[in-house]
């Protein structure tokens, strides 16, 4: 789930930094460093895994069965869902 969020949130932080070094060129010095990109780096990967912690418990694994007509033996697939609660009522997507 964090890397959902991580990926895109790196490229925003990338980009701004591109967008400094640019269209500021006198405060690259000050913005621009390997230190200052560690941290920010550092800052939202932190970010992101909080963000995603938060649906943690909302997640569900489920093995679903498929029956093949013709075959013995049933097969299944692991389905990834999100439980949805509302108003005190729980729904089940899948």
């Amino acid at each position: 789930m964090a890397g959902q969020y991580t990926s895109p949130t790196l490229v925003l932080g990338f980009t701004v930094e591109r967008y400094i070094a640019i269209c500021h060129p006198f405060r690259k010095e000050r913005y621009c460093t390997v230190t200052v990109a560690a941290r920010v780096s550092a800052a939202i990967v932190i970010f992101c895994l909080v963000l995603a912690s938060a649906q943690v418990g909302r997640v569900d694994v489920r093995r679903l069965p498929i029956v093949v007509p013709g075959e013995k033996r049933n097969r299944s697939i692991i389905g990834v869902g999100t439980r949805i609660s509302v108003g005190g009522l729980d729904w089940d997507r899948l």
